[in-house]
Formats: C-alpha cells, structure tokens, sequence
C-alpha cells in the first residue's frame, strides 16, 4: 500500500507544479474492530506554495493489485492572492462502495480530533496519561 501511496502522491505534486515541505503518516484505526487487523493510512502534507494537506487511504484487502483498489479522499487548504483560502475536497474511488468507507473515516478522525489528549491516550493509544505530554506544533 505504500508503494501506491507514495505514486499518488508523485503524481500530485508534478500536477500542481510544487513540493513537498512537510509530512507526517499516521494510523487511523477503528475502534469497533482489532486494531492489528485494519488500519488506515493518514498522510498529511505541506507544498511549497504553501497548501496544506491531509489524505485518507483506503484498500480493499481481497484484491491482489495495489494501484488497482487504492481509494483516497483529500482535503486540502489552498492559499490565494486575497485575504481567503481556497477549500477543496478531492477523492478517487476504485469501487464505488469505498466513497462511503472514505467518508466514515473521515467522520471516525474528525471525532478523534475533538477528544482531549488524556481520552486519545487512554482509550485509543491504551496507555496512561501524566504531565509529562509534550504536545509537537502540527505541520
């Protein structure tokens, strides 16, 4: 899935003509199922022109082909001339019921993004929270 991930975003990047500044992998994963058993990628970016970025990735785990069933759904932050950032939302699907998983996910880590650390830690992280959390500023 990697390799997949790592081409999509090549063909990003020499489609708008910048590069990469910043990245970060993260995995997201669900809490109704055994986190070992399925994960999925969560990438953030920044580019030189100074957009920011943030992709879910989704495979179809029956499929032998990589490229073949390699769905994403990206949110992007674009900075213009004027005072305003330009929103766009993307995806590309390789089976139309993966729309619906993209989005799911989506919501899953939108929730997550609202818990407090001390919650991440203790129910998504299984670990124990003390004073000692360092928080890093985000890319």
């Amino acid at each position: 899935m990697a390799r997949g991930i790592a081409d999509l975003l090549q063909v990003h990047f020499q489609s708008r003509d910048t590069h990469l500044t910043a990245l970060r992998a993260t995995p997201l994963y669900l809490l109704v199922q055994d986190p070992m058993e399925s994960s999925y990628p969560v990438i953030e970016w920044s580019e030189t022109d100074g957009s920011q970025n943030i992709a879910i990735f989704y495979m179809d785990h029956e499929e032998e082909c990589v490229s073949c069933n390699l769905s994403w759904l990206m949110h992007s932050i674009i900075p213009t001339n004027s005072k305003e950032e330009q929103l766009r939302l993307n995806w590309s699907v390789s089976d139309i019921t993966h729309i619906s998983e993209l989005f799911g996910l989506a919501q899953h880590l939108l929730g997550l993004l609202q818990w407090s650390h001390e919650d991440i830690l203790n129910i998504y992280c299984h670990q124990n929270f003390d004073d000692t959390f360092t928080e890093y500023p985000s890319v």
